[in-house]
């Protein structure tokens, strides 16, 4: 597999290879037994990294946020040039899954590379609301101290304390409610 092999977590068994029209497709089982289908350019960059128990992501920077695999994240950014704010099909970027997940580490790798803080996904959440989505009380703190926009809303109208509030995370549901009142007029 030569240089493909980066792209493949250490200990992933080698399934299949089939080379198309401009590009190769491959698959391998990682060490936690989930099968991933890798497709990569002729010039081995990397197309889209398919693996069926995360549906929506594609991306390896995606596939590697929701492993929560800090290395391989940190290695895409730094040393493949990936851009940190490539969003999958749902248009959520990787920093809005690394909330979703309470990875602080990834989200402040993330955010270091650039990632938008505000960036909306197709139904409108943005990383905050994602972190509420999930409870997640320090990443919610990270994010607004990083400028995250407090009164953004989804499609369906909901704040990220709207979020917290409705899935019981009373935590971040305090945490959002005690932002000074001229805080939050201001983060518009």
């Amino acid at each position: 597999m030569g240089h493909f092999s980066k792209f493949i977590p250490a200990g992933s068994k080698f399934l299949k290879t089939k080379t198309l029209i401009n590009f190769h497709r491959w698959a391998f089982v990682t060490p936690g037994n989930r099968v991933v289908i890798q497709f990569m350019n002729r010039d081995s960059s990397a197309v889209a990294l398919r693996d069926p128990t995360f549906p929506t992501a594609s991306t390896p920077l995606h596939v590697s946020v929701l492993n929560r695999d800090y290395d391989r994240v940190h290695h895409l950014l730094t040393k493949e040039g990936v851009h940190p704010c490539i969003t999958d099909q749902t248009g959520c970027s990787a920093l809005n899954h690394a909330a979703l997940l309470g990875q602080m580490r990834i989200c402040e790798l993330l955010i270091t590379a650039g990632a938008n803080v505000n960036a909306a996904a197709h139904d409108g959440s943005t990383p905050l609301h994602k972190a509420a989505q999930g409870g997640r009380a320090d990443v919610v703190q990270f994010l607004l101290r990083q400028g995250a926009n407090l009164n953004a809303e989804n499609k369906r109208g909901e704040t990220a304390y709207t979020i917290a509030s409705h899935r019981n995370h009373m935590q971040v549901a305090v945490l959002l409610y005690q932002i000074p009142v001229a805080k939050r007029e201001d983060n518009t």
